[in-house]
């Protein structure tokens, strides 16, 4: 007979929202920025739904302590102050240039995380112990990692930890996309991710997505890595959604072996075994906008006539998976016909984005029609939001893409790359049953997402005009008529938009942690599912 031990079923008490990568960086990017609002609203949301939320971050000499607010940079940063962090942001990226150049850059980063961070790791582990101010998990409690959890460092032992003294694991599942797509996407970031995949699918008991499409992206890569009827797990190894496994080498063999040995035989993931998986929405509000700092001229000049727009806006990171270089590719064949057109970028560069970077300061237009901005504040980009032609979104894999529900908040048209998260987002239900035309907003694509090729009694209508991936001069032909016709007529007006705030996202998510976040039923412990055969 197997001996299995589980922790009695107790009813949700305390939620602990892990926000340490936030905590840590003090960052203001998307997911920095959902954590931040989902922190802060949740100790009064949670009290209207019976619970006690408290945020938390992990300390190395004091393990999981309570954060009492996260404040945003952006709102409270003196100017001297914001002008030291992107000097500070900008040496960062001259000594990360100078290292890869010498090819030190994939040394120094396995010398920071394998070596260093993890010696102080260990070192502290005694002083974490006694600390006073560590928390004490009892059965019943949920701890949601709601954060960024990827990090080479993270303290999977204190969460292990937390799970022996009954804690529930959840977590928040932005994407997957450096596993569904691995040619956008950073070599080291594809190996970092597919070790935190494998952590995750053993070790959370549910899941909660930003999207119906990030779900989907689970189902994806499980079926693509063959879990549900293989006995073989993948560690360290990158998986796309369209492409069949490789064979293994020889290391990841190795590192199989090593992985059967601890875990389940029973190789779909824990949440998904008992079905605990949901969503929930994002905010649409701009929780710093509202301040009493001026818009700066650059940004006042670019809209000088509210009456005549011309300028559209790219909003949020730079990367090759956003490919904001085609829409210049686009814009460039606009002004080769003489369109009088602005295009302004508005985000921070990743590391992948340098040649993009250097194509835009070398630019004819740069400085006349294009113009970018790494350091817009919540109040400028409000501003921009109100006065913008439109936001343009060339992405080719994301999880959500928050700038177009913020875009159309503000009344912004958006002309988005076709993708299914795209239309997820920015759909609009007609039910057309028994001839009554009922009209429903964009927000009931929580309850009812409609997939690919299914048939439904809904006619679909969207908030945003589509333009296929990849095609630049199909979104140089968009963006003409747009000047010159309006959007497409079957396109929704962004003055009939409506979508959650962070105080009504919150409440989504907490209503599902709820929902999902019980302990009952429970899966054996992962430490214990290797239990031996008792007599």
């Amino acid at each position: 007979m197997k001996t299995t031990i589980t922790h009695p079923a107790v009813a949700t008490r305390t939620v602990y929202i892990d926000c340490t990568a936030t905590h840590t960086h003090d960052g203001n990017t998307g997911i920095q920025r959902v954590v931040r609002n989902i922190v802060n609203a949740a100790p009064q949301i949670g009290l209207e739904l019976g619970l006690e939320c408290r945020a938390v971050a992990f300390s190395r000499a004091a393990g999981f302590v309570v954060v009492d607010h996260l404040v945003s940079p952006s709102a409270t940063r003196p100017v001297l102050q914001a002008a030291g962090a992107r000097l500070h942001q900008r040496l960062r990226e001259k000594l990360r240039d100078g290292l890869e150049a010498t090819r030190l850059l994939a040394f120094s980063r396995w010398l920071k995380h394998r070596v260093v961070n993890r010696a102080r790791h260990l070192a502290l582990a005694p002083v974490r112990r006694l600390s006073q101010q560590a928390l004490a998990f009892k059965p019943g409690d949920v701890l949601l990692l709601a954060d960024s959890s990827w990090d080479p460092n993270y303290p999977w032992d204190a969460i292990r930890a937390a799970k022996a003294q009954g804690a529930v694991l959840g977590f928040v599942l932005y994407d997957l996309i450096p596993l569904t797509h691995p040619e956008v996407t950073p070599s080291d970031l594809r190996q970092i991710f597919g070790v935190w995949w494998n952590t995750v699918r053993m070790i959370a008991d549910f899941v909660i997505g930003i999207s119906q499409n990030s779900l989907d992206e689970i189902d994806a890569v499980e079926r693509a890595r063959g879990l549900a009827d293989s006995s073989a797990i993948w560690a360290n190894t990158p998986v796309t959604a369209n492409s069949p496994m490789k064979k293994e080498t020889g290391s990841e063999r190795r590192s199989i072996a090593r992985a059967e040995t601890t875990l389940t035989h029973d190789f779909c993931p824990r949440f998904q075994q008992v079905g605990r998986r949901g969503t929930f929405r994002l905010g649409a509000d701009l929780d710093t906008a509202e301040c009493n700092e001026p818009v700066r001229d650059a940004f006042t000049t670019l809209f000088a006539s509210a009456s005549d727009r011309r300028t559209y806006l790219m909003v949020g990171m730079i990367a090759r998976r956003k490919h904001n270089a085609l829409a210049l590719d686009a814009f460039e064949r606009l002004w080769a016909r003489s369109l009088d057109v602005n295009l302004v970028i508005l985000g921070r560069p990743h590391a992948d984005a340098r040649d993009f970077i250097e194509r835009i300061r070398r630019h004819p237009q740069w400085g006349t029609k294009l113009f970018w901005f790494d350091d817009a504040r919540d109040h400028e980009l409000d501003y921009c939001y109100r006065n913008a032609a439109g936001l343009i979104t060339t992405s080719r894999a994301e999880g959500f893409n928050l700038p177009i529900v913020e875009a159309l908040s503000h009344g912004c048209p958006v002309l988005a790359s076709d993708l299914p998260v795209h239309r997820e987002v920015t759909r609009v239900h007609q039910a057309a049953e028994h001839g009554n035309r009922s009209r429903a907003t964009s927000a009931d694509c929580r309850q009812e997402p409609v997939a690919a090729n299914r048939p439904s009694l809904l006619s679909t209508s969207y908030y945003a005009a589509f333009f296929p991936p990849d095609d630049a001069a199909a979104l140089s032909e968009l963006v003409e008529q747009h000047q010159q016709r309006g959007l497409p007529e079957e396109v929704q007006s962004p003055a009939d938009f409506r979508w959650p705030d962070w105080t009504e996202s919150c409440r989504e998510l907490l209503e599902q942690v709820v929902e999902h976040g019980s302990n009952s039923p429970r899966l054996p412990h992962p430490s214990r599912q290797c239990d031996r055969v008792a007599s």
